[in-house]
């Protein structure tokens, strides 16, 4: 395919603003498709289609990964700053589906926009009615409730980067896709009374925890790809699969302890 092909690997990680553009172009794309064409069940499609081109690319940045770590000295150190090119690529991909989502969620005409959006303003009003009844809870109680409830995210992604290589889109474009929604909802809500500031002020909300859970998925995803990938050559080379699964334990870790401190992070917001 043309669109996955236009920034390489190596490309990415030397320039990785340039993904938060690539992803934003996919999922402007998908979001054309389905409305230009009408698509039934237009609110998973446009999730689907923006999935379908990244998927190679994430592939490609994963094999390049496990190439990496496989040619290492043996149980090298600092795992975590050496693969932090790749997980910056992976959150500037989240951020671009981010602002192409939330554009188009604000740009189109609103009762497009509501049946584009439809299954993902369903989720934002589920988790807005959860995180209410925080308000009734200890701090405690609201700590533990969301660090689990990220963790069986993280738990989700790890495998399904492990057991479908770049299966892990999946989890990033859809909580893109709700994220956008709920930064829609601030903008639409605060309408004629200064809507870029709601949506400023719903990012800016957002962002401190956000930013921890979102490092601690690509992370996660990363750490379930680049073993994947490595699967192939245990039988050939298991000094360099004993190298991958090392990385994998520590990038994992690092995933669990970033969604600690996001959970904290949340949990004194909600407070």
């Amino acid at each position: 395919m043309v669109l996955e092909s236009l920034v390489s690997a190596d490309a990415a990680c030397r320039r990785p603003w340039l993904i938060a553009a690539l992803g934003a172009v996919f999922a402007s794309i998908a979001v054309a498709i389905v409305f230009f064409l009408n698509l039934p069940s237009p609110d998973l499609m446009a999730v689907l289609l923006t999935i379908i081109p990244a998927v190679p690319f994430v592939l490609n940045l994963f094999n390049k990964e496990e190439v990496d770590a496989a040619s290492l000295k043996w149980f090298s150190k600092n795992t975590l700053a050496r693969h932090s090119p790749t997980i910056l690529v992976l959150v500037m991909l989240f951020v671009g589906f981010i602002a192409a989502f939330t554009f188009w969620n604000l740009a189109l005409p609103q009762d497009a926009s509501q049946r584009l959006f439809a299954v993902q303003n369903t989720e934002v009003a589920r988790v807005q009615q959860a995180v209410s009844g925080f308000a009734v809870n200890s701090v405690e109680t609201a700590f533990e409730v969301v660090f689990f409830h990220n963790l069986g995210v993280l738990g989700i992604a790890l495998g399904f980067s492990l057991l479908y290589g770049a299966g892990t889109v999946f989890v990033l474009v859809w909580n893109a896709s709700v994220i956008a929604a709920f930064l829609a909802s601030l903008a639409r809500q605060a309408a004629g009374q200064g809507a870029l500031s709601a949506l400023a002020l719903g990012a800016a909300g957002v962002f401190p925890h956000g930013l921890f859970e979102l490092l601690a998925y690509s992370t996660a995803a990363l750490a379930g790809g680049i073993l994947s990938r490595s699967v192939i050559v245990w039988r050939s080379d298991r000094r360099a699969f004993t190298q991958v699964v090392y990385d994998v334990a520590k990038l994992v870790s690092w995933a669990i302890i970033f969604l600690a401190v996001a959970a904290f992070l949340e949990t004194y917001a909600i407070a």
